[in-house]
């Protein structure tokens, strides 16, 4: 079986549910011998909250489909749910989609190559239990709906079905952005003054290929139930900004900075149970216990939330 980037056809790769990587399955008309396996979830066109629109696919009868990163399925227009993931458990997230010649249904294809087959899209292969050197990022069907290419980011196609391969972009040979899947994330000790609380946070690289980092990273609370808390995040210049180059273990840190209850008399803001981290240039976020409680405003104006983060730079602050 070739690696991801010799442009050859892969042998394909039928995972079965929980396995390693993605789930090839066969609602609706899958390939002969496909496993048995859970009934397709319905569609929606309210998607649920934290949800990172990742594909759009059209319906030759008009209008189209689009997809988030937990594989929820949104038909709009005259398209026609074929099925979703909704709340299935996936071990990589959706990162793109693309519909059947007629209409009839649609494949979701994860970062790990995984593809999931619905209505009368076909399964013709996945990457799903195959090494890569680097995350898919999308995918595109054939004309007749008889096989699909899958690229990933670094510019490698695999190949299944009839789709032919027919050479690859050439991107050059520098460290790519580091994805959330590269990353782990971890909470510095908290500084306390002056009415305000400063903490930072260190991203370490445990995946084996270098990635970069530019810019600043996102935030957001989230309750002991998982929902959004209010958060409003503004970026302060502290550190100069440049690129940050990450090797195998090598970290990268950011600062965030936000006001403290005192000052603002008895008004309570929300403290949150976790918080999303996005690193920058990322699309999926990192998800730590992080128990914060920050203020904004004033007490005539109370704005929870803010939050204001530094660009990252390189390595891990003292202390």
């Amino acid at each position: 079986m070739e690696q991801k980037g010799a442009g050859h056809r892969l042998l394909a790769v039928l995972s079965l549910w929980g396995g390693l990587g993605g789930v090839a399955t066969a609602w609706g008309g899958g390939p002969a011998g496909a496993a048995s396996l859970p009934a397709a979830s319905p569609c929606t066109t309210s998607l649920p909250p934290g949800s990172r629109v990742v594909g759009v696919a059209a319906n030759p009868r008009g209008g189209y489909w689009e997809v988030d990163q937990y594989g929820d399925v949104a038909p709009l227009g005259s398209a026609v749910c074929f099925g979703s993931l909704h709340a299935t458990p996936l071990q990589e997230p959706i990162v793109g989609m693309a519909a059947t010649p007629d209409g009839g249904g649609y494949w979701l294809a994860a970062s790990d190559g995984g593809i999931f087959s619905f209505g009368d899209a076909h399964f013709y292969g996945s990457t799903g239990a195959t090494p890569l050197n680097q995350p898919v990022v999308g995918m595109a069907a054939t004309p007749d709906g008889g096989g699909y290419w899958l690229a990933a980011s670094d510019g490698g196609i695999f190949s299944f079905g009839d789709a032919t391969f027919h050479g690859r972009a050439t991107v050059p040979d520098t460290p790519v952005g580091c994805t959330a899947g590269q990353l782990s994330a971890s909470i510095g000790m908290a500084n306390h003054g002056a009415g305000s609380v400063t903490q930072s946070v260190t991203f370490t690289n445990h995946s084996q290929t270098a990635c970069d980092l530019y810019g600043y990273p996102g935030m957001l609370m989230l309750d002991s139930a998982g929902r959004p808390l209010p958060t409003h995040v503004y970026r302060v210049a502290l550190h100069p900004e440049g690129n940050v180059v990450l090797g195998p273990q090598q970290t990268a840190s950011f600062d965030a900075h936000w006001a403290a209850q005192t000052g603002y008399a008895n008004l309570i803001c929300p403290t949150s149970s976790r918080v999303e981290i996005t690193p920058p240039g990322a699309f999926q976020p990192l998800t730590v216990d992080w128990a914060i409680s920050p203020y904004g405003g004033t007490t005539q104006n109370l704005h929870c939330g803010e939050i204001s983060v530094s660009v990252v730079y390189a390595g891990t602050p003292p202390g």
